[in-house]
């Protein structure tokens, strides 16, 4: 199982900050970027491998499961 942070496009965000910085802004002044989604991802195939009992709730909480 794994936790982590899907964002709508990094690249973009960075090259905005950027543009913000060369252009003279304090960087105490640009806003914290938050994550838009966070994802939970289930490996059903690891945890049979394991042989580990995983509770059916945890897989309808899963945003992805293989």
């Amino acid at each position: 199982m794994s936790f982590g942070v899907q964002f709508g496009n990094i690249y973009d965000e960075i090259a905005r900050i950027m543009v913000l910085l060369c252009g003279g802004i304090e960087a105490r002044t640009i806003p914290v970027v938050r994550a838009h989604r966070v994802f939970f991802g289930v490996s059903a195939t690891n945890i049979r491998a394991m042989g580990l009992d995983v509770d059916p709730r945890v897989y309808r909480l899963a945003t992805f499961w293989h």
